[in-house]
């Protein structure tokens, strides 16, 4: 079964294994809100009320994401819908700060904790470049004083939730799936 959160009610839904690959419609059985989905391989990739971008991530099956990054998460997504694109630059800012204060980053500026977890071997110097370039991004959305951008444009609050997508699948998906493989060979009949 795959399941989904509906996005009108809050209300748990699951899809049966015949949308294993599937985009297009579906209604919430308890709201009847219509909703767009996208399904590769049997793992909700995005869904979204009808008349926004296809760009919700589904956290449901991620483990161990803290209950605060997935609210900002949550809320990210939601601004971008309404194009509060400053507002989800900056919980996508909150996000990075939220994996770096649950990986035990030292520090005290955002930069200084990324840093630290560059500093122990945590993120790669790939990484690195792409927890700067959401703090970047945040900062211009949160400080006035510091806006070189003028206003975050639709593309940037998209492409910064890209990023994010793709740090909460790095630092929480892969590790988990990684492990599911390990036992599984290790149990695996010589």
């Amino acid at each position: 079964m795959i399941k989904y959160i509906c996005l009108n009610c809050g209300v748990e839904k699951e899809l049966p294994s015949t949308y294993y690959t599937f985009e297009g419609p579906v209604m919430c059985t308890s709201c009847n809100q219509m909703q767009y989905i996208h399904i590769v391989r049997g793992y909700l990739e995005k869904h979204c009320l009808p008349g926004r971008p296809l760009m919700y991530m589904n956290l449901i099956g991620i483990p161990n994401i803290p209950e605060s990054i997935q609210d900002d998460i949550v809320e990210a997504q939601l601004c971008k819908t309404v194009a509060a694109n400053k507002a989800c630059v900056v919980l996508c800012r909150r996000v990075v700060e939220g994996i770096c204060l649950d990986k035990g980053a030292i520090g005290v500026t955002l930069n200084d904790k990324i840093q630290s977890l560059h500093e122990t071997g945590f993120l790669s110097a790939n990484d690195l470049i792409v927890y700067h370039a959401v703090r970047h991004f945040g900062n211009y959305g949160a400080h006035i004083e510091t806006d070189l951008l003028g206003e975050v444009t639709p593309e940037d609050a998209e492409l910064v939730l890209d990023l994010i997508f793709h740090l909460i699948r790095q630092v929480y998906e892969m590790p988990a799936k990684i492990d599911a493989l390990s036992r599984r060979r290790t149990s695996a009949p010589p």
